[in-house]
């Protein structure tokens, strides 16, 4: 009994010095509402990064709890990256909003390991690649009640309408109505739920 309370304590210890640490890390900080942090949050850029009521982060019995982070990053000043209320990220989540948006609903589940990103960051011309161009951002927008399974990348220019469910493993690019069910890589309509 003893040795279980020294384990929990030694552990709610190394939770607060991760999240800390990676508080100190940080070079963004968030509007809104505080999100209750189970996982270390790390936040970078310079634009706005929003959190409704609610928003949870991290689950300390899935993989990855302690050996990953989430990483929220609005790279440019106009970038913006909003979280809807009651919405739970598991561990090792990235977004980075490179100049456009990326919007997830209410009441939405995420997985582990999932990926999300409004741009490509670099022209895929490889002509072009080396030269300093920018890379345009197009807006992620995920409806209210969204499942996202685990390992799954959202690309930018992607709309999912609400109630819909993504595969684990897919990669979204798209406009998918509501009610979807959104299977593969690349990603398809399977069927409305």
């Amino acid at each position: 009994m003893i040795k279980r309370l020294i384990k929990g304590a030694f552990r709610r210890l190394l939770r607060l010095g991760r999240r800390l640490k990676f508080q100190l890390l940080s070079t963004n900080t968030w509007t809104g509402h505080a999100p209750k942090q189970n996982q270390a949050l790390l936040l970078a850029g310079l634009g706005t990064i929003t959190f409704q009521t609610n928003v949870r982060i991290g689950v300390p019995s899935s993989p990855k709890f302690w050996s990953s982070e989430c990483y929220i990053e609005a790279r440019s000043a106009s970038a913006k990256i909003e979280i809807g209320r009651n919405t739970w990220i598991n561990n090792n989540f990235s977004a980075i909003s490179n100049s456009g948006s990326i919007s997830i609903g209410e009441k939405c589940l995420i997985g582990h390991d999932v990926f999300i990103i409004d741009s490509d960051f670099h022209p895929i011309d490889p002509d072009l690649r080396h030269k300093g161009t920018k890379s345009t951002s197009q807006p992620v927008c995920i409806g209210n009640n969204v499942f996202i399974g685990s390992h799954v990348t959202i690309l930018k220019n992607t709309f999912i309408g609400d109630g819909s469910v993504v595969a684990a493993g897919a990669a979204v690019s798209g406009t998918f109505p509501s009610r979807s069910l959104i299977v593969g890589n690349p990603a398809k309509l399977a069927r409305i739920l």
